[in-house]
């Protein structure tokens, strides 16, 4: 076998990372697992039960999700050394953050359109007959 077949079969072989980085691993899949309840947890104290019922699922889960996937990178990026990317990380969590506000007011301001009052169903019906009288 020629020089450039061994090298074409050693450029394949996945770079295996230091061996500090293993443990590390295990400890950010258990703060993504942390961060995943505390996100909960605090998104439905601040928020209120009744509001995130109203939140659709997909959003729950790509916001909590990525909320505590970004506290993750920003912790990897914070043991690196690297502060302008921890930084990145932070500002990018904090742009969740103002999404999960903006859908639980959203989930407040369209909370009682669920439930409409007969009595207001009555008196939109009346008008609606008197506009068509006119």
């Amino acid at each position: 076998m020629d020089d450039h077949g061994t090298e074409a079969v050693a450029a394949k072989v996945p770079e295996v990372p230091p061996p500090a980085e293993h443990p590390l691993r295990a400890l950010y899949a258990i703060e993504f697992l942390v961060a995943m309840m505390a996100i909960f947890g605090v998104w439905s104290e601040v928020g209120g039960p009744s509001h995130m019922d109203l939140i659709e699922w997909y959003w729950k889960l790509a916001l909590g999700a990525g909320f505590a996937a970004v506290a993750v990178l920003a912790t990897r990026a914070a043991v690196r050394g690297s502060v302008k990317t921890a930084a990145a990380w932070i500002v990018t969590a904090l742009l969740l953050i103002t999404a999960m506000g903006l859908l639980t007011y959203r989930a407040h301001l369209h909370e009682g359109q669920d439930e409409a009052d007969p009595g207001m169903e009555a008196d939109r019906a009346a008008r609606r007959t008197s506009m068509k009288a006119i």
